[in-house]
Parts: structure tokens; C-alpha cells; sequence
């Protein structure tokens, strides 16, 4: 065996394992690192089952296996142990639909009139915001500057907490016309 391998073969040893244990802390904190740039806002969900919870308030028991973490992330903990929860119950209604228009026909044009398709959806949530809520409204339908009809799909806008059950979106046809080619009455309602 060359005498250069075996001469301060103890130094040489200590240096080794100083090398691993290097070699393991970097590798370590790159991972832990990786994971901690993974954690975001909404990264980390909690799934409670509430299938059995009736309406009102309860105490719900936390623990780190209801935790949803991205790979490599182990969730160890949670503080509070216990989280109150206040469950209501949830009702349909059929509700009308608004649609919002934005801007004005071109000059010497005005709009005749406004149909939405379907007219009613029906919506879901908890009963104390749905028994307050009589419309949904559209997404704005644009007609600046229009000298003709214009018929658009927009989508609906659910307030908070409260869920559409079927229909997304609606069919909103604007209608456009001259001045001129509208009733006289119409025409004055349409230009104030």
C-alpha cells in the first residue's frame, strides 16, 4: 500500500467524516429549504368532517393527520389542539338574474331593451345569506361605442359563501338600434 494513503491516516479519517457530515447538513438544509419555499398561502389545507355535526356550534379536534401538506412537508403539531366550528344549514333558492351593463351606444344609438337567458339560477348557501339575497348579477357586458346588438355569454358573480347549483353563466343580448328606428317614448327612456 502507498505510504501517501496510510501517513496521518488518523487526520485523514477525521477529515472524512467532517466531509460527510458536511456533505449530510447542506444536503439537509437544501431539503428543508426545498420544502419551506413549498409552504404558501392555501398550501396547507385542514379537512374537517362535519357530516355529523349538527347546526350550531361545536369543538373540533385538531391533529396533524387532518393537515394536507405539499410533498416533502410533514406537518408535527397544530396549536390550538381544539378549533370552534359554527355550522348552518345550507338552502336553494331560485333567484332572479341582474345583468350589468356598462357604457353607452354609440351617438344616435340607444339600447332598446335588455334579455337574459336563462332569466332565474338557483343558488346554495347557508340561510341566513340566501334569505337576504333576491338577485345574482352578471359580469359587466361592455357596449361602448356599439351601433348594433350585441349578445355575449358572461359569467355569474356568487357573493361570498354562497354557491351556484347549475348554470354559470347566461346568455345577455343588448339589444342596440338608431334613435330614430325606436318609439318616441322609448327613445326618451334610454337617453336620460
Amino acid at each position: 500500500m502507498p505510504g501517501f494513503l496510510v501517513n496521518n491516516w488518523e487526520l485523514k479519517l477525521v477529515s472524512l467524516a467532517i466531509a460527510a457530515a458536511l456533505w449530510v447538513f447542506v444536503v439537509g438544509g437544501e431539503r428543508v429549504r426545498w420544502a419551506a419555499n413549498r409552504i404558501a398561502p392555501g398550501a396547507l389545507r385542514v379537512r374537517i368532517d362535519l357530516a355529523t355535526a349538527g347546526e350550531g356550534e361545536s369543538l373540533v379536534a385538531m391533529s396533524p393527520t387532518l393537515v394536507q401538506a405539499p410533498p416533502g412537508v410533514t406537518v408535527t403539531r397544530i396549536t390550538p389542539s381544539w378549533v370552534r366550528v359554527a355550522t348552518v344549514a345550507a338552502i336553494t333558492r331560485t333567484v332572479q338574474v341582474v345583468p350589468q351593463i356598462r357604457g353607452t351606444p354609440a351617438p344616435q344609438y340607444a339600447m332598446r331593451r335588455v334579455l337574459v337567458q336563462p332569466t332565474t339560477v338557483e343558488i346554495r348557501g347557508p340561510r341566513s345569506t340566501i334569505e337576504r339575497r333576491g338577485v345574482v348579477e352578471t359580469l359587466p357586458v361592455e357596449i361602448s361605442g356599439s351601433r348594433e346588438t350585441i349578445k355575449q355569454t358572461v359569467g355569474l358573480v356568487a357573493p361570498d359563501a354562497v354557491s351556484l347549483v347549475r348554470e354559470r353563466s347566461v346568455l345577455v343580448t343588448v339589444e342596440i338600434a338608431p334613435e330614430d328606428a325606436m318609439p318616441s317614448d322609448e327613445g326618451k327612456r334610454s337617453a336620460r
